[in-house]
């Protein structure tokens, strides 16, 4: 009696041995599901095991997993469902979670300039990436004349006006816990003195003791460019992957500052003179 080798292929390929005979995959998983389905009986519970195991292990060879079929449909569907979040999150990475949030305000695809709100509050989008986003209030903007004037110093500068806000993302050492910071700055602005007034008007709004504003001592510095003015102001994350819990972190620390908007608001029409009218061809 002759006893031959069996060569197990996949795609039928020739064993390099006359001596084998060559068995495809899917011969055996026919015969394994039979015998497996009428003679199970006769084995014990752990060969039935076994057998079991390596017959799921060849039809994920094979691309003809019950499972593997069923997460596939599942992807499918939860692509169509979710396209946009999908792409977004392929496109941007990881880091992608507090963008998603901030989307929840403006939109897929805001334009600079772009009114939007946060409980009931307007604001001027200017601008967005994975880790922060950009923009005024809008009393802020309306007391400086919107973006008809030109501010000379400013004009490459965030959003060409002498003031900005933004939100921005940390994450700390251990990786899955963070942070929100909300900063207002005053900007690059050449004429000094004008820069000066504007910050001391803006410390002048402390008279109230529950405005969260300050300057460093060097704000007024003749030379200094850029200064923050906004303490207190840190929202801790336990989660920089929770984009539900950054949408309602955002929303609370902006709201938490709406006093100091508006008290920084009621000064800026004193200083729209500063402001020259911009040339059409700008």
């Amino acid at each position: 009696m002759d006893i031959s080798g069996i060569f197990l292929t996949l795609n039928e390929e020739a064993p390099e041995d006359d001596a084998y005979v060559s068995i495809r995959y899917g011969a055996i998983c026919t015969f394994l599901k039979l015998y497996l389905n009428h003679e199970a009986y006769q084995l014990q519970p752990e060969v039935t095991t076994f057998l079991t195991h390596y017959l799921h292990v060849l039809e994920e060879l094979m691309g003809k997993s019950k499972e593997r079929s069923e997460m596939e449909t599942l992807a499918r569907q939860l692509y169509r469902e979710h396209k946009k979040v999908l792409d977004f999150i392929l496109e941007h990475g990881a880091g992608s979670d507090f963008a998603l949030a901030a989307h929840r305000f403006f939109g897929d695809n805001p334009d600079f300039g772009q009114g939007f709100e946060v409980k009931d509050r307007k604001y001027i989008y200017r601008g967005l990436n994975d880790r922060m986003f950009s923009f005024l209030p809008a009393n802020w903007h309306e007391a400086l004349g919107g973006f008809d004037l030109n501010w000379e110093g400013c004009e490459r500068w965030w959003a060409g006006l002498p003031l900005i806000c933004w939100v921005e993302i940390g994450t700390h050492a251990d990786g899955k816990k963070g942070y929100l910071k909300l900063t207002a700055e005053v900007g690059p602005i050449k004429d000094y003195d004008f820069r000066k007034s504007l910050i001391e008007r803006i410390e002048s709004t402390k008279t109230d003791q529950r405005l969260s504003i300050s300057f460093t001592k060097g704000a007024k510095r003749e030379g200094a460019l850029y200064s923050r003015f906004f303490n207190s102001n840190v929202a801790n994350l336990e989660d920089v992957q929770d984009s539900e819990d950054i949408l309602l972190k955002i929303e609370n620390l902006m709201n938490k500052f709406v006093d100091e908007f508006d008290a920084v608001a009621r000064i800026l029409p004193e200083f729209r003179e500063y402001g020259s009218v911009k040339n059409n061809a700008e």
